[in-house]
């Protein structure tokens, strides 16, 4: 029998959740991903779900303009499509209450929302609004998922829930001392140490804080690669020329980033809030050390390679220290992927997990 799972997403993800999904989508099973999310012209994520044999349906972003035409909208879809879904697996609080009502009402028996922040938006506004949907909508909800045990308690409470961890294919980010040498070569950092950071060019990921990081060490030998995009681009374009911050390089949304990770020393997160960063695995599949934030889950650390520190404006220095620290540790790179297998990362075990979940659910009912 198919397991027909309608996945909603508040837009098309370029990254985090989409790479979520993507990653567990098994043709070698009898479970089929639908999607519906609000489309973007820089992500490839609904074409990829078509490739792979499921079906996308568009839906306006939702803000206070396109407020009565997404809940209607949704009403609408379920009415005429409720029949074909065993699972809805909502991912976003924004769009989490009006999906979690209408399933309800037509009839789809298991309604799973998934936790994959500490916060429900980086605005303080839409924070409040979100918090107060998703507390609103887990009464409609039977099941309740999340990317760790952080992000779980936090929009759970006492609630039980289960972790679904983020997996990623352990054996793709493994480090590779040829494609090291080459991309280093090609951005110019053969002599020097390269401090990288990863993933969106947002107000929640705090990039702004590894500009303040790179002023204290401009006179150092180290190296800023910024590589992701985002909303908050052009503020970070703009105080690199403002204050001449020469030791930063923003790299841009690339296609591999796994090359990247190749070419870094460390990597740093200094998100002001997050849940389980995939980021973060991938980084420790390739053997990097991090520096993150103390607001990220501790349960990331898998190498045992990963400093956690404030984000104050006091502890700058700190961060600085805790650089030069990971530096300063002999590192063998080489088999670290190995132990994020052996801790159940690879793709290979999470794909299972969700899906046996899935199966399982489905039975219970």
């Amino acid at each position: 029998m198919t397991i027909r799972v309608l996945q909603v997403l508040g837009r098309e993800p370029v990254g985090g959740v989409g790479t979520f999904i993507k990653n567990n989508i098994d043709n070698s099973t009898n479970i089929v991903f639908d999607v519906i999310d609000s489309p973007s012209k820089k992500s490839g994520f609904n074409k990829f779900i078509e490739e792979k044999g499921g079906k996308v349906f568009s839906f306006p972003a939702l803000n206070a303009h396109e407020m009565f035409s997404y809940w209607k909208q949704t009403y609408d879809f379920y009415k005429k499509n409720a029949e074909y879904y065993d699972i809805v697996h909502v991912h976003s609080p924004a769009v989490v209450l009006p999906h979690m009502i209408f399933a309800t009402l037509f009839g789809i028996k298991i309604r799973i929302y998934h936790a994959h922040n500490v916060r429900y938006s980086d605005s303080f506004v839409k924070e409040i609004r979100n918090a107060l949907l998703v507390k609103i909508a887990l009464f409609f909800t039977t099941d309740f998922l999340a990317c760790g045990e952080l992000a779980g308690r936090v929009n759970y409470g006492k609630k039980f829930f289960t972790v679904i961890k983020n997996g990623i294919d352990a054996n793709y980010f493994k480090f590779e001392i040829k494609t090291r040498e080459r991309m280093r070569k090609k951005y110019n950092v053969e002599k020097k140490i390269v401090v990288g950071y990863v993933g969106t060019l947002s107000k929640i990921k705090n990039v702004t804080y590894i500009l303040q990081i790179a002023e204290n060490m401009r006179d150092t030998k180290i190296q800023f690669m910024i590589v992701g995009d985002g909303n908050e681009r052009q503020k970070i374009v703009n105080l690199i020329k403002q204050k001449n911050i020469k030791n930063v390089q923003l790299i841009g949304r690339v296609e591999n980033v796994q090359k990247f990770y190749n070419a870094f020393d460390v990597l740093i997160l200094p998100s002001l809030s997050e849940g389980f960063p995939m980021v973060a695995i991938e980084a420790q599949s390739n053997g990097l050390p991090l520096v993150v934030s103390k607001r990220i889950d501790s349960t990331i650390d898998i190498s045992g390679k990963v400093v956690f520190e404030g984000i104050a404006k006091k502890n700058l220095y700190q961060w600085q220290k805790n650089i030069e620290y990971c530096i300063s540790k002999p590192n063998n790179r080489i088999e670290a992927y190995l132990k994020i297998k052996q801790h159940g990362y690879d793709i290979s075990q999470t794909k299972y997990e969700l899906s046996s979940y899935y199966a399982a659910t489905m039975k219970k009912r």
